[in-house]
């Protein structure tokens, strides 16, 4: 059985001291007469001042080990045991922490793409405009219809207003039980309504469904939102700041940590909006595209610190062996 040069390292304070059993020792010593690096380690904890076998490589075959480890002295300091096992545990937990982000990475993705809205076109089956008692218009929805966005604006004259909605089901409800028709009330507080139209998402004219058309002579577009792109403008200029800042203070490990660690942040969510929009920055439901893009944003971005930091430790116990 073979072991890595960082378990090593975890063991030599074990077996400067006589805690481990035979086989363990066993193990340390053929580790060590094929590994340079460890070997040397070894030979400086000797030099250190570290008492027992390991002032010179001839002393390998003989360890005070084999003497000790079957009764060791009873007032033994076992910080160092304690310590390996607390390692020992926390390497566990980020493996589990790991698999636990990327099941959830994955399900962020399949949620997004089973709940994205595939818009339809107009169809009175669809969409039914009914006027009821006084003022009260309302807005009955066929059962392929998922969800509807309704927006509101003050007409011309300012005494009502223009409605403008649209409908989209999903994947989801594609493969799930039909649910029945639903009903709205389009102006709940009694206020005048002018007109409705539909808008689709293909750069198509919006279709006047009810009123009159306050341009006879024209027509207008709906066009989606823009929000997107500012964002990903916004996280792609701090990412280069970020960058530029930890280059320029590389000297000081804990400034540059921190840049360090602010343009994983910003790269997080570039990564996040090229996987869910690629490199489209217009949406016509924000809240629900902007709310996907932060949440695996930031589920990378725990991924990534946990990268990080396991390669930082990884590092960190090879610089004596180099050494």
């Amino acid at each position: 059985m073979k072991i890595s040069c960082e378990v090593l390292s975890d063991l030599l304070p074990l077996y400067t001291e006589g805690l481990l059993s035979n086989d363990s020792i066993e193990l340390v010593e053929s580790h060590i007469q094929e590994c340079h690096g460890c070997k040397k380690e070894l030979e400086a904890m000797g030099d250190s001042g570290n008492s027992g076998i390991h002032g010179s490589a001839e002393k390998l075959e003989k360890p005070k080990n084999r003497e000790n480890s079957k009764n060791p002295a009873l007032d033994t300091d076992t910080r160092t045991l304690k310590k390996i096992r607390k390692k020992i545990f926390y390497g566990k937990m980020k493996w589990v922490l790991l698999a636990i982000l990327g099941s959830l990475v994955m399900a962020i993705l399949l949620i997004t793409y089973i709940t994205a809205p595939n818009y339809l076109p107009f169809d009175e089956e669809r969409v039914t405009v009914m006027e009821g008692v006084g003022t009260a218009v309302y807005l009955e929805f066929g059962e392929e219809v998922t969800g509807h966005d309704i927006n509101r604006y003050e007409n011309d004259t300012g005494q009502g207003y223009e409605y403008r909605i649209t409908t989209w089901d999903t994947l989801w409800s594609r493969i799930r039980t039909r649910s029945s028709s639903s009903m709205i009330v389009l102006n709940p507080e009694g206020e005048a309504v002018s007109s409705i139209f539909y808008y689709t998402t293909d750069g198509q004219w919006d279709q006047l469904i009810y009123g009159r058309n306050p341009n006879p002579n024209g027509g207008s577009v709906t066009l989606p939102r823009l929000a997107l792109n500012y964002y990903v403008t916004l996280a792609a200029v701090c990412l280069i700041v970020f960058l530029i800042l930890r280059k320029l203070f590389q000297k000081k490990q804990k400034i540059q940590r921190f840049f360090e660690v602010g343009a994983m942040l910003f790269g997080s969510y570039l990564l996040s909006h090229g996987i869910l929009h690629g490199l489209s920055g217009v949406s016509y439901s924000m809240l629900r595209d902007f709310t996907g893009i932060l949440l695996l944003a930031i589920t990378i971005f725990m991924i990534l610190l946990i990268i990080q930091k396991h390669l930082t430790s990884q590092l960190q116990v090879s610089k004596p062996i180099l050494n």
